[in-house]
């Protein structure tokens, strides 16, 4: 009853003549369920990130191979409201996503168009979440970019959905910003179940939040498990020149620094420095 997609390929013109076809996806067979998943969605510019995850919210259709979405194949027919109210998309620039006078109305257009009830209550509750009550009163037009992406996130909280989807949701945050996004999605999953699934090209992203790690590249999924096996694949890394995350690096620095065998696998800077503390105690004590 999730996600699930089977043999599915997606190309943007399919010729009427007998011409190959040039496919932006192959071959993918992919399940994700509608709980509890935080899943990153990484690989280079072109791999076919965005448009599969724009099939997961309908807005696109396979070309060949089925979809389902929410135990319901995808078809040109299939009515789409339903599905949309329970997956929800923030694209990559939320200023193309706005259009509303002020941001308690963007915010409550999705409820609207969905016909749900309470929708000044509903967009005032998203608000608080994403902290920019003070916001609501606003144009959007006249927010940072920051803001922005808080808004467009409000505005799909706002309908409750099972499943976010967010691309590149931390591009343009400071620091500060991008840590408190990933506490709040983070959050979303443990204490909501609520599956998130994020488009990131930072490996500290993927690293330190995702439990499983979904690789694209040239349209197929060429990974699909979790972190510490991925980070483990030295070979996989190289040949598709994904990089480590900081916490990896500095730990097999160190080891072949200092020839002392260390579990490099730790992806955080509290369970690294945990590891070189146990490493580094017991090589003192002989």
């Amino acid at each position: 009853m999730g996600i699930v997609f089977s043999k599915v390929a997606f190309a943007y013109y399919r010729p009427r003549k007998k011409q190959s076809v040039r496919f932006v996806l192959e071959d993918i067979d992919l399940n994700i369920e509608t709980t509890n998943e935080f899943i990153a969605l990484v690989g280079h510019t072109g791999s076919g990130k965005s448009t599969l995850v724009q099939m997961m919210n309908a807005l696109l259709l396979p070309t060949e191979g089925k979809l389902e979405l929410l135990g319901k194949t995808v078809t040109p027919t299939l009515k789409l409201k339903p599905i949309r109210e329970k997956i929800g998309l923030v694209f990559q620039f939320p200023e193309y996503q706005v259009f509303e006078e002020t941001v308690a109305k963007e915010i409550a257009f999705g409820p609207k168009n969905f016909g749900m009830k309470d929708l000044e209550q509903r967009a005032k509750e998203a608000a608080e979440v994403m902290g920019i009550t003070g916001l609501l009163d606003r144009s959007p037009f006249t927010l940072s970019g920051g803001q922005l992406r808080k808004v467009a996130i409000a505005s799909i909280l706002a309908t409750n959905p099972d499943v976010l989807i967010l691309d590149e949701p931390t591009v343009g945050l400071d620091p500060l910003g991008k840590d408190d996004l990933l506490k709040f999605l983070k959050n979303l999953n443990e204490a909501m179940n609520k599956t998130i699934i994020v488009i990131t090209h930072d490996m500290e992203v993927a690293s330190k939040y995702a439990k499983r790690i979904i690789v694209l590249n040239q349209g197929r999924i060429v990974y699909n498990g979790d972190k510490k096996t991925l980070f483990a694949m030295d070979d996989l890394l190289e040949k598709y020149n994904l990089n480590y995350p900081n916490s990896v690096k500095i730990l097999r620095q160190m080891e072949a620094k200092f020839g002392v065998g260390l579990d490099v696998n730790q992806h955080s800077v509290s369970d690294a420095y945990a590891e070189i503390v146990k490493k580094f105690g017991e090589t003192d004590e002989q």
